[in-house]
This record gives C-alpha cells, structure tokens and sequence, in this order.
C-alpha cells in the first residue's frame, strides 16, 4: 500500500530530480522511490560485506561445503544414472 510523504528539499537538488525525471520520462516520484531502493540495497549489500569481513569463513567451513557438495553432486550422479 502506497502512503503519501511530505518532505523538505533543497531547491536545487528538486530540480536536478525534475530534471532527470523529464529526460527518462517518469515522475518525480517514481524517480525518488527507485532512488531511494537503490540507496537501500546499497546499504544492505554494504552491510552484508562488512559483516563477512568482520566474520569470514573458516577453512574448516569451506571444506565442509566441498565435502557436501561432492555428496549432493554423487547422489545426483546416481539418479541420472538409474533413469
């Protein structure tokens, strides 16, 4: 559900995003909704980043995932080999 927002912006900037409104021709709302989803994506992947930085994975981890990997990869081997 869509609601209704009022905010305060400096002139010059509501006219940079008129702006590029009129050349993709869409409103100034749509433009300011993408802008602001891909502000927030930005952040989250940059979130995502940083904890991996901050907790990488073990050898151990992605040791194991090779082990399981290969076992998923057997199991599937088998299947196609039954048909």
């Amino acid at each position: 559900m869509a609601k209704v927002t009022h905010m305060v912006m400096d002139e010059h900037l509501l006219s940079r995003i008129d702006e590029w409104a009129g050349k993709l021709g869409i409103s100034r709302s749509e433009l300011v909704r993408q802008a602001c989803q891909r502000f927030l994506t930005s952040l989250q992947e940059k979130a995502y980043v940083q904890a991996y930085l901050e907790v990488p994975e073990s050898s151990d981890a992605g040791e194991a995932q090779v082990g399981l990997m290969a076992e998923v990869m057997g199991q599937e081997a088998d299947v196609n080999a039954s048909r």
